[in-house]
């Protein structure tokens, strides 16, 4: 079977390595997605223990698109997939004549006239999907209830918080080891952090939603308790900020997860953030503070005391991982304090376009 995984845009080497980590096997990377070929157990698991992914699904068509959406096949569709109705939704990246809605109202109408089952968009048999990116489209049976991308724990929410796959990227781009002290000074309501201790303790995020999998709808005899196996090692990451609402938000969201005793959390003003860490932090892993959600002298100032305090708190060979809206500045105000720049990126969160830069002294 091929199953086809989305992720966001920029990241899609890190769902490869996952792929590569989680079941050994090599993908077909795509924009936004990769395909791999796995049976019943492989996919189940992949599905239920990677964090970088958004949706999952078994891939019936692929194919190219520009302006026409007929071209979409259905022929891999059976009868006997529906017992009595099904769903099917769309989404579209990238520029169309056309609209989500057009696509559903027409596939829909042609996989009723095949199988001479109903359409309906609650308590279906099963769902099918048709993803659009550029030009490209993918249909495929959606292999969960819920939008994998989305955190159940994830209740306490800052307006500026970064989505579970992404705060799980960037932790991933850092290269981040068990053995680091791993600092977030921005936490804002802890989605790096809890990203990093589920990677490191083996917990999956699915854990209290096994029930949003379908594989039963598809016959498959899983069981995803058995994937549920811990990582017997230590490590430390760190959850600051210098609101102390964005620390209880953060905390109430561990606690939900269930890693709120593995993570530390402490309210530290960044200009102070040595009198706690005095050259210990390996990787500094946080999402900047972004111009234009704040005050632009403000954020200009957070910067200055952020790169400065960094020299302080950090070992020599440690590096600062960083990502942001419109943090472009946060650049030039590194070099000036003898940081190079080693890497960077842009992921895209929907239709807004985060810069990812990872710095390192000279």
């Amino acid at each position: 079977m091929k199953c086809i995984v989305f992720c966001p845009i920029g990241m899609e080497d890190i769902l490869k390595k996952d792929i590569k980590e989680l079941l050994g096997k090599d993908c077909i990377q795509n924009k936004g997605c990769c395909i791999f070929d796995g049976n019943e157990k492989e996919i189940s698991k992949f599905c239920y223990k990677c964090q970088s992914i958004e949706s999952a699904g078994l891939l019936l068509d692929e194919g190219e698109m520009k302006d026409d959406f007929s071209v979409i096949n259905i022929d891999e569709i059976k009868e006997d997939m529906i017992n009595n109705v099904f769903s099917l939704d769309s989404s579209i990246i990238g520029d169309k004549p056309f609209k989500s809605n057009d696509i559903v109202s027409d596939v829909s109408q042609k996989i009723m006239q095949k199988t001479k089952k109903k359409a309906t968009y609650k308590s279906a048999d099963i769902g099918f999907f048709v993803q659009i990116i550029d030009d490209k489209y993918y249909l495929y049976i959606n292999l969960a209830s819920k939008e994998l991308g989305k955190r159940d724990h994830k209740v306490f929410v800052n307006k500026t918080s970064l989505r579970g796959p992404i705060a799980y990227g960037v932790f991933r781009i850092s290269e981040a080891g068990y053995d680091d002290e791993i600092l977030d000074c921005f936490c804002r309501s802890g989605e790096i952090g809890i990203e990093a201790v589920h990677y490191f303790s083996g917990k999956s995020l699915n854990f209290y939603a096994k029930d949003k999998f379908v594989f039963d709808k598809l016959g498959w005899k899983v069981k995803l308790d058995e994937f549920d196996t811990a990582i017997d090692k230590e490590f430390n990451v760190n959850c600051i900020d210098s609101a102390a609402p964005n620390v209880k938000a953060a905390e109430k969201n561990a606690k939900i997860a269930g890693v709120n005793k593995i993570i530390k959390f402490s309210r530290i003003v960044i200009e102070d953030l040595d009198l706690k860490f005095r050259n210990e932090i390996d990787k500094i892993v946080t999402q900047l503070p972004a111009i234009g959600k704040e005050s632009e002298n403000r954020v200009m100032k957070t910067y200055r005391d952020f790169f400065e305090i960094c020299e302080k708190v950090m070992k020599k060979e440690g590096t600062i991982t960083c990502i942001g809206l419109n943090i472009d500045p946060a650049v030039e105000i590194a070099k000036q304090n003898g940081y190079v720049l080693k890497h960077e990126r842009i992921i895209m969160q929907g239709k807004e376009e985060l810069k990812l830069f990872i710095f390192a002294k000279k």
